[in-house]
C-alpha cells in the first residue's frame, strides 16, 4: 500500500510540474544568432531615422501611407525592411511591442513626417525562413519589449552595447506658458488641440534625429521619427485640429532615443522621456 501511495504521489507531482511549464507545448526555434541580428539592426537603427520628412504626402495633406518599397527607394542605405531570423517550422504569431501579430497583420504605422506613415506586414515566412519587419522590431527593442514567436520569448536581441546616456529635459512650455513637473509628471490643461508642448534636452542640436515611442495610459499608441529642427518638435497633446467634444483625462508617456548626425554618420547621443498628465474640458456647443 505504501509503495502504491508513493507511486501515485510521484505521478501527481509530475502532472503539476508539467502543467506549470507554460512553454512545454510550444516549439522553440533556433533563430539567427544575436551577434548577426544585432549588427544588422544597429545598421538599420542608424539608417531608418533618415527617412523623416523625405517622402512627399500625395494624399492632399490627409494621412498618407507608404510601404517598404517606398522607404528603401528613399533611403539607399536600407537594403530591406525585413530581417531574416532563420529557418522555422509553423509560425502562428509574432510578438512585438507587447502586441501579438498573426499572419497578414500590419504593424502599428510609423509616423515619418509630413503626415506620412510607414506600414507593412509585421512578419512573413518565405522559403521556410521567418522574416520580421525591421521597423516594428526596432521600436520593440527600443522599449525593451522582447521578440516572441508562438508565445516563446527570444530576449537576446538588442540595438545597444549598453544603456544610452540619460539626457535631461529642459525648457518645457505649453504654448508660451512654462510648465514645471511635480514628481516627474507635467500637468497640462489643454485649451485647444493645436497648441504644442515644446521642450528641449541636454546638448540638443538642430541636426539631431530622434525615435519616439508614445504611450497613453501605459499602452503604446504611436511610433514616430522626428528631427529636432522641425517646427513642430514637441507634442500635440490632443488629436491635432479636432474639436474637444468630451472631457479628457489621460497620461501620455514619450520615450526618445536621440541620435547625433554630422551629415555623414549617425551615433547614439542618449535617451530621455517625458510624462504628461493631460486634462481638457469639452467645448460647449
Amino acid at each position: 500500500m505504501k509503495k502504491i501511495l508513493i507511486a501515485l504521489l510521484a505521478v501527481s507531482m509530475l502532472f503539476v510540474f508539467t502543467a506549470c511549464d507554460d512553454d512545454s507545448s510550444e516549439e522553440r526555434f533556433n533563430l539567427a544568432s544575436a551577434e548577426n541580428v544585432n549588427a544588422e539592426m544597429v545598421e538599420f537603427r542608424d539608417a531608418f531615422v533618415k527617412v523623416h520628412n523625405k517622402i512627399a504626402n500625395d494624399n492632399g495633406g490627409s494621412s498618407d501611407y507608404v510601404g517598404s518599397d517606398k522607404v528603401t527607394e528613399t533611403v539607399s542605405s536600407i537594403g530591406d525592411m525585413y530581417i531574416d531570423l532563420g529557418e522555422v517550422g509553423n509560425v502562428e504569431s509574432v510578438g512585438l511591442l507587447g502586441k501579438t501579430y498573426k499572419s497578414g497583420d500590419e504593424i502599428m504605422p510609423v509616423s515619418i513626417g509630413m503626415n506620412v506613415f510607414y506600414k507593412d506586414a509585421a512578419w512573413k515566412v518565405e522559403d521556410g525562413h521567418l522574416l520580421v519587419n525591421k521597423a516594428a522590431f526596432l521600436f520593440s527593442l527600443l522599449t525593451d519589449n522582447p521578440l516572441k514567436v508562438n508565445g516563446s520569448t527570444y530576449d537576446d536581441y538588442s540595438v545597444f552595447d549598453g544603456e544610452p546616456v540619460s539626457l535631461t529635459v529642459s525648457e518645457v512650455n505649453y504654448g508660451d506658458a512654462p510648465v514645471t513637473a511635480e514628481n516627474g509628471v507635467y500637468e497640462v490643461n489643454c485649451t485647444d488641440s493645436t497648441t504644442l508642448l515644446r521642450y528641449s534636452y541636454t546638448n540638443a542640436s538642430e541636426t539631431d534625429l530622434l525615435y519616439v515611442v508614445t504611450s497613453e495610459n501605459g499602452e503604446i499608441t504611436q511610433n514616430s521619427i522626428l528631427t529636432y529642427s522641425a517646427a513642430d518638435f514637441g507634442s500635440y497633446l490632443l488629436p491635432y485640429g479636432k474639436d474637444i467634444t468630451e472631457n479628457v483625462d489621460k497620461t501620455l508617456g514619450k520615450e526618445y532615443l536621440v541620435l547625433s548626425n554630422d551629415g555623414s554618420s549617425v551615433a547614439v547621443k542618449g535617451a530621455f522621456d517625458i510624462t504628461v498628465h493631460v486634462t481638457a474640458t469639452a467645448e460647449e456647443v
